[in-house]
């Protein structure tokens, strides 16, 4: 996916998301044309800047504003009822330099201002932080809602009409193969859309990758599962290669910041599930970030997720996107994150869906290599 110079003002105003910061960088290191256009950029935007402060007018305050309002309110109010001693009755209002000298008035004027901005950044911090996390999780079901259309147009070029699977054993044994499937299909073009903005992105080892802007990495390619899509051939010859690193930062990324169907058992045979555009099927959801054991035991209300309120967004056979609540998943017919037996493995019917993170066997006891 190439830079657009939307990208770049983004990158100049600190506005893009991490991964999106280090997409423009890999971009800008390795294009130096790329690099001429950012300074153009920055220039037209610092013209821009300097144009608007050009045109900004001063206007002077009269020293005697203060004194003339408050004289206006009191000519207003009219003379003091003198025969009331109620605490409403009218009263004189008198110029601030009649009751404190110069200097206290300053500081008074100081310590109010303070105070005032204190009380509205007490008042506008949190609500900002609540419109900026509500955001963040919007571009999130955003995001699952593409995926879930590649998902489908994955479906119907399939013969069985089954959801993109993973193996029950082996290097492609991991939920993350989704992404694999839909690559190597061609329904899944945009590695971007695999991270949610709430979730940080993974870190690859150094010694694998080497960041940006190194003398070590001169001539290197996209980071895969980070920066680009993996594609099957990656995960066979990370294997025949018997390079374990390589393979469990594979299986580690390829899925993102998302979990996936583990896939479910059909009788005696474990299989993917057959598309049915079911309405409570989970297929896709966010990673939980607390409770997911690698053990067999699972407590899940200890789970949680990385948005406000500790909720999940999830995709639906049907397409649909829900934020679900963790007390209301537990009245659900079929919990969307382990099976009918409460384990954090492939669900034990067709109908019972259960999503893993990237890394994720289908099983607890498989063998992933």
């Amino acid at each position: 996916m190439g830079i657009m110079r939307e990208d770049l003002v983004g990158y100049v105003l600190a506005a893009l998301e991490p991964h999106e910061v280090r997409r423009v960088e890999s971009r800008l290191a390795a294009d130096p044309s790329l690099r001429e256009e950012l300074a153009e950029v920055e220039k037209a935007l610092l013209d821009a800047e300097h144009q608007l402060a050009g045109q900004a007018e001063l206007v002077d305050v009269p020293a005697d504003l203060t004194l003339r309002t408050l004289q206006r309110i009191d000519s207003l109010e009219g003379p003091a009822d003198a025969t009331s001693d109620a605490p409403h009755g009218r009263f004189t209002l008198r110029p601030s330099s009649e009751w404190a000298p110069r200097g206290r008035r300053i500081w008074l004027d100081y310590l109010v201002a303070g105070l005032a901005g204190t009380a509205l950044l007490g008042l506008g911090i949190p609500a900002v932080a609540r419109l900026r996390d509500d955001a963040r999780s919007l571009l999130c079901q955003d995001k699952l809602r593409e995926i879930g259309v590649g998902i489908s147009q994955y479906v119907l070029r399939d013969p069985a009409s089954q959801l993109p699977g993973l193996a029950a054993s082996g290097p492609e044994a991991f939920a993350g193969m989704y992404s694999v499937r839909m690559n190597d299909q061609e329904t899944l073009t945009d590695c971007q859309l695999l991270f949610c903005p709430d979730v940080p992105l993974p870190q690859p080892d150094p010694k694998l990758y080497p960041p940006v802007g190194t003398n070590a990495d001169k001539g290197a390619t996209l980071v895969p599962g980070l920066e680009r899509l993996l594609s099957l051939d990656d995960i066979r010859q990370a294997n025949e290669q018997r390079d374990l690193s390589r393979l469990q930062w594979y299986q580690r990324s390829a899925g993102g910041s998302y979990a996936y169907t583990l896939g479910v058992m059909d009788g005696m045979r474990y299989r993917s599930p057959h598309y049915e555009a079911r309405p409570n099927f989970a297929v896709l959801g966010d990673m939980p970030i607390a409770g997911q054991q690698r053990s067999e035991a699972v407590d899940v209300k200890g789970l949680r997720w990385p948005h406000r309120g500790s909720g999940a967004n999830v995709l639906y056979e049907d397409g649909s996107v829900r934020h679900i609540h963790p007390s209301r998943m537990l009245g659900l017919p079929d919990h969307p994150y382990v099976n009918h037996r409460g384990a954090f493995e492939a669900g034990v019917n067709i109908d019972d869906a259960s999503l893993g993170p990237s890394w994720r066997a289908p099983f607890i006891q498989a063998v992933q290599r």
